[in-house]
């Protein structure tokens, strides 16, 4: 029997092996589309926007949705990345309990919210990160 028709039979090393291939195409791009489809936490709600003197604080709250262990922040005003840094308390990586989260504070390094995206970014999947847009 040939190595061909062993693998034909095998459908399901096929397919992982497909998987496996495509993981460079779409890796890039999938943390997008699972972010957009299934969100790991709701858009957030602003309590305040302060203005200080390297940018803006931002108080504010959200829920969330999904188990996964977060990886990181980030920050663009008008397309260009920007500084998102937390205040106080340092909000350390790891995995948060489902549900409504307490206010959290952050400093963003512009002179204010207009044209702003924020994205979180989680660890969901072992092939690729979750990015959810939370803000813009």
């Amino acid at each position: 029997m040939s190595l061909a028709t062993k693998l034909l039979q095998n459908w399901a090393v096929l397919i992982a092996l497909g998987v496996i291939a495509l993981l460079p195409v779409y890796g890039s791009f999938m943390p997008y589309v699972e972010g957009s489809i299934w969100p790991v936490t709701s858009r957030i709600t602003v309590i305040s926007v302060v203005p200080n003197g390297t940018g803006v604080d931002i108080t504010y709250t959200y829920t969330k949705y999904r188990l996964c262990e977060l990886v990181g922040y980030s920050a663009k005003v008008a397309g260009i990345d920007t500084l998102l840094v937390p205040i106080g308390e340092a909000v350390g990586l790891g995995t948060r309990g489902l549900g409504p989260e307490a206010p959290r504070q952050w400093r963003l390094v512009a002179p204010s919210l207009a044209n702003t995206e924020i994205w979180v970014i989680h660890r969901c999947s072992p092939l690729w990160l979750t990015a959810t847009k939370i803000y813009g």
